[in-house]
């Protein structure tokens, strides 16, 4: 009895520590997204699958977001925080893929448009920040964590070359993606509760496929998942 007793104040009292030292802070940031999307394809008609060679509907394309996060432990120079992130970006990886395939401007040439591709994605991650008081200045930080995305393609509207009358439209569709987020960056030191900073980003995400869109009678397919490389920055703000 006595041990767990011990073992009760231990815990209770590294819990104190670190809740009077913990910290709650947000911001917002801005940059770029260059995704990797380059595989062989397949297309599903009417039942039948054909194979196409390999397509890359990759690109870059501008992102932006928000983050909040709590310190739950500091210690020294090193500082452990959870934290959430949310951004948002919009890239055509059908058009990209047609074209790449087919040439640049194929699909306009078609008389298609639209079939973007919307990600909406969300990180849960646990920072490693290391906080350089000597040189005031510089925070730099680490973080690894799941990354949960949702891509979201468009309709993609079909029209008959030359003609005038509506063609078809392929409905678009959605799909859910687990990944590993990886992040490090630096915090500049400019204000009291106030840090602009420059993160880099990497995202592997899991899985072997990507369906874009379809139909009843139509689907389009890279045999491949989207990861990314990001360039962003931000601001934070200490509450």
């Amino acid at each position: 009895m006595k041990r767990y007793a011990i073992a009760f104040v231990i815990v209770f009292s590294i819990s104190v520590f670190q809740t009077s030292f913990a910290q709650f802070y947000a911001g917002p940031f801005f940059g770029f997204k260059s995704y990797s999307l380059k595989a062989a394809g397949t297309i599903t008609q009417n039942g039948q699958r054909q194979a196409f060679g390999v397509q890359d509907g990759g690109g870059t394309v501008f992102d932006f977001g928000g983050f909040g996060a709590y310190t739950i432990v500091t210690s020294g120079i090193y500082n452990l925080d959870i934290e959430f992130k949310t951004d948002y970006s919009t890239i055509g990886f059908f058009e990209n893929g047609y074209n790449s395939l087919q040439g640049a401007g194929a699909l306009a040439a078609a008389g298609a448009s639209g079939a973007r591709t919307h990600v909406f994605e969300w990180d849960l991650l646990g920072i490693n920040r290391f906080a350089f008081h000597k040189f005031k200045v510089l925070e730099p930080y680490l973080g690894v964590g799941m990354s949960f995305g949702l891509y979201s393609t468009s309709d993609l509207s079909v029209t008959p070359q030359g003609q005038t009358q509506a063609g078809s439209t392929f409905t678009g569709n959605s799909e859910f993606k687990i990944g590993l987020s990886i992040v490090y960056g630096t915090y500049v030191r400019v204000a009291p509760g106030i840090y602009p900073f420059i993160q880099l980003s990497h995202l592997l995400s899991f899985g072997s496929t990507t369906e874009l869109l379809n139909d009843t009678k139509y689907t389009w397919i890279f045999n491949d998942t989207p990861g990314y490389f990001a360039l962003s920055a931000g601001v934070r703000f200490d509450f």
